[in-house]
Formats: structure tokens, sequence, C-alpha cells
């Protein structure tokens, strides 16, 4: 009715059974007719429902006001929060003037704000007042007149005020979700990303009472969370925050937006893609970027289940089809393409501080044309794409070469002609078409025997880091023509003698380092006790152990506490941990402040430590046996005999295994003397350390590594026939 009589006065005109008011520019953005329909079944009721107003960018004013009534029965008031009214800022003429007339509380809020819709600051004084005589208003009128005037501070600049409406918010209304929500999202605004959290911790965790713009508990929250994940690296955490946005009710677009950056697993993407497409059915203008996105992380099914059952045009149809069918060509089994490209893929972690990603990230930079890597430029035929087995775990901006490897990440090959993965768990799953290659390292004496079964039916080439690892690999079944040997690599201008060195404060005059996980297989415990055995705790001497994984891949078995207990025994010589992860350039700084490098491991599959520790110019104290003897010699290294027994701890859960389960055992007594050695010769010790730096630049930079890569791609993707 054009009269707006329910506004007016509050109730239903004569001779009418029910009143709908419905303004100009009014859409239902949460709900439906029928939940409409459901209310107006109900005699004498008259339903409130939020109606939002456009203020700012996700922060639109928010007011509470009665839409529909029903005659007969005892009249009543009906909060509605399950449904929701867009509506234009500049209210009617009319629609200002009825709701003047009718006087009361949630009218005179609705005024206010539509009248600064119209004319920016004419709400101001309106809103003010409504809070000054709060006493007068229910709680959660009255909450929401103070979220109200928070967004209007903040339209008008007035960012101090803003705070301070919002501070006593927090404090009047602790059960106000929406308060805290929207202190996250103006941190976040203001770039104070380390506020946000504890916000919207507590905004999860209020329920109920209050009214506010909607999710501001689930999903939107969650869009903030799965924000400041994504900002710092963490795509596992923030695809499971946006994935709450993608499947809300309607979809909330900015969570959407924002997830559709993520570049994450193929297998991730695939779990979900029921999601994706109940997405696109409930809001079609996503197919565009859904689609695209479905491609990328090969989820064919899902695309063609969109291309055929999403109500669209029969012409977008036919483009979304021959779009899927294009992309998906270099996927499918007995593919031919005259493409005189050798198409490959890399799978495996790309952006994080392990080495498997240190390693995929030096091989593919190597593979990939630059002007860094003059291999490349002589095998231009080699297309890489990379593909990540694992979600981002750091911003890419923090490693090198992240602007040429991102790119990678973004595309498919023309064909794919061979798959290589170095993840973990090893994958030996047959590719859809193509050859296979796996890089496995791998430290004890047997295998899984179901690997060797794997490899045997599924992969042509096995390539391992050292010689030990194909040793182990072939005693336990896998054919000899199947496995070989390339060893991983040092970049030479980080790894070097020359530049910043760094001894942690506190460091004594001579210096042992330690770099790895703080675990028996690395031999943290026996270099305790041989140090201790070398040493008094009053002589100059310092053992600085830098421990990664203590809190991540190791923490289950760490001897992180003995160590500890160590650094605070003042019967034990001087030893300083060190839990921070480090970026190559300060691990190398790290190596060039030591005297001596030591890792007595117990197993390892290559220990890349000692080869950068080596390239630094530093003598190495390790296992005599394993793989060290692969770049370490007595003119390199001080190398300590082992024995071969059995491993005490239990095997991984992987299965049974190919024989006994075994690793090395170094000798106590050769260590301890090995290390006091050092300590009472360095000048000695720093000439081995001088013709270690030389032995390892010559033959293990990434550029000599990634040349023995791009001649086995070659052997293998020329061979007849496969494994």
């Amino acid at each position: 009715m054009s009269s707006l009589a329910g506004f007016r006065e509050g109730k239903i005109p004569q001779g009418s059974d029910s009143v709908v008011t419905w303004l100009a520019g009014d859409a239902i953005t949460e709900g439906s007719a029928a939940t409409i329909r459901h209310d107006l079944r109900t005699p004498g009721r008259r339903v409130f429902v939020p109606v939002h107003i456009p203020c700012l960018e996700e922060m639109p004013f928010v007011t509470i006001q009665p839409r529909w009534f029903r005659s007969g029965g005892r009249s009543h008031d009906y909060w509605n929060y399950t449904i929701r009214i867009q509506s234009i800022a500049a209210g009617s003429p009319l629609a200002l003037d009825a709701l003047k007339s009718n006087g009361e509380p949630w009218a005179e809020l609705a005024e206010a704000v539509l009248a600064e819709g119209a004319n920016p600051a004419a709400g101001v004084a309106a809103l003010v007042s409504l809070w000054e005589h709060r006493d007068r208003l229910p709680a959660m009128l009255a909450a929401l007149v103070l979220r109200n005037l928070f967004v209007l501070m903040l339209r008008h600049n007035e960012t101090a005020k803003a705070q301070q409406f919002l501070a006593l918010g927090m404090n009047t209304y602790s059960g106000y979700a929406e308060l805290f929500y929207l202190a996250a999202l103006f941190a976040i605004r203001e770039r104070r990303f380390a506020e946000a959290l504890p916000f919207l911790e507590k905004a999860k965790s209020r329920e109920g009472g209050f009214l506010g713009s909607g999710g501001e508990s689930s999903y939107r929250a969650d869009w903030l969370l799965g924000f400041l994940a994504a900002r710092v690296g963490n795509h596992r955490v923030a695809f499971n925050h946006f994935l709450a946005g993608l499947n809300s009710t309607p979809v909330f677009l900015p969570a959407v937006e924002e997830l559709l950056n993520l570049r994450l697993p193929p297998q991730m993407v695939e779990a979900h893609q029921y999601d994706f497409c109940r997405a696109v059915r409930r809001e079609p203008q996503l197919v565009d970027k859904v689609f695209p996105y479905l491609l990328l992380h090969r989820a064919f099914d899902a695309a063609q289940r969109i291309a055929r059952t999403i109500p669209m045009g029969e012409q977008r149809r036919a483009q979304l089809e021959e779009q899927l069918a294009s992309v998906s060509v270099p996927f499918r089994a007995n593919n031919v393409s005259q493409s005189p490209n050798i198409g490959i893929l890399l799978c495996g972690p790309f952006f994080e501080h392990t080495s498997l990603a240190r390693i995929n990230r030096e091989i593919a930079a190597g593979l990939l044309p630059s002007q860094e890597s003059a291999r490349v430029r002589e095998t231009p035929q080699l297309e890489i794409c990379l593909e990540p087995s694992s979600p981002l775990a750091l911003p890419p901006k923090m490693f090198a070469r992240a602007d040429l490897l991102t790119p990678a990440l973004l595309r498919h090959p023309e064909q794919l002609d061979l798959t290589i993965r170095h993840q973990w768990p090893p994958d030996f799953r047959r590719p859809s078409c193509g050859k296979l290659a796996v890089i496995v390292p791998w430290e004890y004496g047997a295998v899984p025997r179901v690997w060797v079964e794997q490899i045997e039916r599924n992969v042509d080439e096995l390539w391992v880091p050292s010689r030990f690892v194909r040793d182990v690999f072939v005693r336990a079944g896998v054919s000899v023509h199947r496995v070989a040997v390339i060893p991983n690599g040092v970049d030479p201008k980080v790894f070097t003698p020359e530049g910043r060195i760094l001894r942690p404060q506190g460091a004594r005059n001579s210096l042992f380092l330690f770099v790895g996980g703080a675990i028996l297989r690395k031999g943290v415990d026996l270099l305790l006790e041989a140090y201790k055995a070398a040493f008094d705790p009053g002589e100059d001497v310092s053992l600085i152990l830098a421990m990664s994984g203590a809190a991540g891949a190791y923490q289950h078995n760490s001897l992180l506490p003995q160590v500890q207990r160590a650094a605070n025994d003042p019967r034990f010589p001087h030893v300083q941990p060190l839990l921070d992860s480090f970026d190559d350039a300060t691990l190398a700084s790290l190596y060039r402040g030591c005297d001596a490098f030591v890792l007595p491991y117990r197993g390892e599959g290559f220990g890349m430590p000692l080869l950068e520790a080596m390239a630094c110019g530093k003598p190495v104290i390790t296992t005599a046996r394993g793989p060290s003897t692969d770049f370490c010699s007595d003119k390199t290294a001080y190398l300590v005999s082992a024995r071969e027994e059995e491993v005490p701890e239990e095997p991984p859960p992987l299965g049974p295994l190919s024989g006994p389960f075994t690793w090395f055992e170094p000798d106590f007594a050769e260590l301890t003397r090995a290390l006091r050695h050092v300590y009472e010769n360095r000048d000695a010790a720093g000439q081995r350390g001088a013709a270690a730096a030389k032995r390892v630049r010559q033959g293990f930079s990434w550029a000599s590594v990634t040349s023995l890569y791009a001649e086995r791609i070659r052997g293998v993707c020329t061979a007849s026939g496969s494994g």
C-alpha cells in the first residue's frame, strides 16, 4: 500500500487480513518469500526483520523493522533473524514521513540511518540522542544503536570516536558478537593484523541475543580468520575457514573470492567438489570463476557436472565444454600430441622450510626458463609445471625466486610426458598418462615391501639422492635399472665461505654447530654425551644446536627436553639451543660462524646440512657409513666409524619391511676424540674445511644437479615402453 500505514501506525488497516511493507529497492538476501508466508500464518503477529542499509563496504547500517503483520488473535511482536532485507541508502520522503509519524524506537533508528543515507551527517544527532536515552530501549536495540554509531563515525573518518563507541559497546554488551567481529574487521583494515585474532576468537564464542550483520560469529568471522591465515601463507587453515562462506546460505561471496586465490593440492579440491558445485547452483554468477579454478586443480568431473547441469544458455554451455575438453587433453590416457616440448608436472611441497620443499624449489628453478639457468637455455623443450602436494605453509614472497616459481603453479603442460613426485609420504600411483619418476630419500636399511611392489608396477624410474639409498632399494627387490642416483646440491651463491658471519649471543670462542631435528636418528643424544665427555664446563667451547621441527614434523619424538636440561646444567660444557626456523642466507651465516659442523647421524638419506656446511668452508664430523661417503672423505671431513644395528624404535606405520629395520650406531669414543681433536687443532681443521668447500662447490652445485635431472628426464621420456 502506498500509504505505508503499517510503518505509520503500526497496525493493519481496516478490511485487511495482513500487510507486507516493501520499499522501492528492497531485496531479500537471506530467507525467501516462503519465510514471509510462514510468518503470516500466526494471527496477531507483527514480524520484525533485519534490514541492511548501505554504508561502508562490509559494514552496512543494520536496523530492525516490522515488515509484515497478521490480524486476529492477541497482538504480539516476533523478531525473525532467518530472513534479511537489503534496502537502499536513501529513503523516500514517504518512508521517512511514515517513520517519523510512528515514534517507536525502531522507527527512530530506521529514520536516522535513512536520513543519513539521503544527506550525510543528517543521522548523527538522532543516533546520538537514541544512545543517550538508551534506558527506554530494549538492550538489543540499544546495542544496535551503538553498533551503527561505530559505523557512522567510521564513515565520517572520526576514527577515535568510532573506537570509543566500539570499546564502550564491547564492555557494555560483552555477549554481542557483532562488535567483536567489527573490531577485527577494523583492525585488519588498519593493517593491525595481530589485534584481529583475539577479537575473532571472541566473536566466534558469542551466541545469540543481539542483532548483527549475519554470520558475525560464523562464516563472516571465518572469512577474516581465513584472510589472516592466507596472509601468513597457511593455506590449509585458510581454506577450512573460507569453506564456511562457500557453504553458507546465501553463499558469502567475499570468502569465496579469497578461497579462489588459493592454490591447493588437487585432492583437497576434489574432496570438496560438491561444495563448489552447490555454490555455483545457488549463485550462477560464480561459474566464470569457479569453473577455471576446478580446471586448474584437475577436478574435471566437477567441472563437467557444472557445464552439464547448471542452467545457462547453450552457447555458454558449449564454451565451457570446449574449455574443459582443451584443458583435460594433456591428462587423458593414450593422448597423442605433436608438440615438440617435453611436458613435465613436478609435484610436491614448494613454499615451506623443509628439505623436501627446498630441493623441489631448486629443481624447478633449474629447469624453468630463467636468466640464472644456462642449462635450460640449451634445452628449451622442457615445459615445467608445478603442482603442490600439500597446501602452502608460508607466503611465497619469503623464498628466493618465488616470482619464477609461482606462475608455474598456475598452468598445465600442453602435453604430459612425465610426472615427477617428491613428497612425503611418497606417492607411487600411476598417473593418467605419461611416465612416472618418484624421488625418494630413505634413512634405514630396509624399505616397506608395498613400496617395492608399487615401484615395480607403476614407476618408470626411482630417483634417490645417494648410493646408500640406491643399495637399500635394490637389496629390497627394486630392479637396478629402475634406480638412478641424483644427489642434492647447494646454491654456491648462498652457501659460500665468504659473507656475513653469525655467532649466537653468548657463544664462546670455539664453536661446534648441529643443524637438524632433535631426534635419535640425527644422533642428538649421542652428540650431547660425547660433547660432555670431551670438554669440561669451564672450557672456552660452545655447542649450538639449531633444531628444526621441534614443534612440527619431529615433535612426537623430540629430544628437546634432554637438550634443554643440558643447556641448564652447570656441570655441562656450554650448550645453546636455537629453535627458530632459518632461511638459507641466515643458515649459511650460522655455518660460517662455527669452527666445525657435527652430525653423528644414525640414519640419513643424504645429509643436506653436511653439504651446506662444507660449501661454507667448514670441516664436518659425521658418520662414516651411509650417504656421507658420496661427498666426504678423510681429506674433507672427520669420519666416525659406525656399526649397523637394529633400530630400537618402532618402524613407520607403512607395513612390513623388506628386511631388518636397521640404522648405523656411530662409535662414541671416536666421536669424542674427533670433537677434542678439532678443538685442539683448529688450523688443521680449517684446512680440511677449505678442501671440503672446493670439493662441494665443484661437483654439487644446483646447476650441476639440475643438469643431471634434465638428462634423466630426456632419458625417461625418450625410452620406449614403461615400467
